[in-house]
């Protein structure tokens, strides 16, 4: 979704793809770019991957993204290299907002990175609702980066509102549910629980 640009979601797959940039690029299945707005309202995002950051979704320079219901599952943020440091397995958000007040994000791994479920950098993530469960941040040994931290979610110079919804099953080295760096994190009445 390019510069100033609407997207709706209402139903159906966007599954299989993989974005292939530098670590400035990245969204395996969805990129949403500055001043352009993506909503999801019902279907799947699932099954892609970047090899930077963001496998399922991407959303930078001022973007922003609504999950009302829906899935986002499966996703990773792969670093076929291992050279480098990726982040968001299913979501990455750099700069943007993403809300989330419904719907599910499972299963979505970062690899050699941070934020297995979500990851939020300069940016905001408001959590009114839904589930963030089995996602993983696994860490890339050759980097003194803060990598393999927050499985569910990870945010760094971000603000994170957390006001309804479940973050269970999550893994990562440091911070199975949440891990915050520089940032502001608000939890009111959601529920972690069960993280590793």
């Amino acid at each position: 979704v390019g510069v100033s640009g609407t997207f709706n979601m209402y139903g159906g797959t966007i599954s299989g793809n993989t974005a292939d940039g530098t670590e400035t690029h990245g969204g395996g299945g969805v990129s949403v770019g500055s001043s352009s707005t993506f909503t999801m309202n019902g279907g799947t995002i699932s099954g892609n991957k970047a090899v930077s950051n963001g496998g399922g979704v991407r959303v930078c320079y001022g973007g922003t993204f609504t999950m009302n219901d829906g899935t986002i599952g499966g996703n990773k943020a792969t670093n076929n290299e291992k050279t480098n440091t990726t982040y968001g397995g299913g979501v990455y958000v750099n700069g943007g907002t993403f809300t989330m007040n419904g719907g599910s994000i499972t299963k979505c791994t970062a690899y050699a990175g941070g934020g297995g479920g979500v990851y939020v950098s300069g940016g905001t993530f408001i959590m009114n609702g839904g589930i963030i469960t089995g996602n993983s941040a696994k860490p890339n040994h050759t980097s003194t980066d803060d990598i393999g931290c927050g499985g569910g979610v990870y945010g760094k110079d971000a603000t994170i509102t957390i006001n309804v919804g479940t973050i269970t099953g999550n893994k990562a080295t440091n911070g199975g549910g949440l891990y915050t760096s520089s940032g502001k994190l608000t939890i009111d009445g959601a529920t972690v629980t069960g993280n590793t």
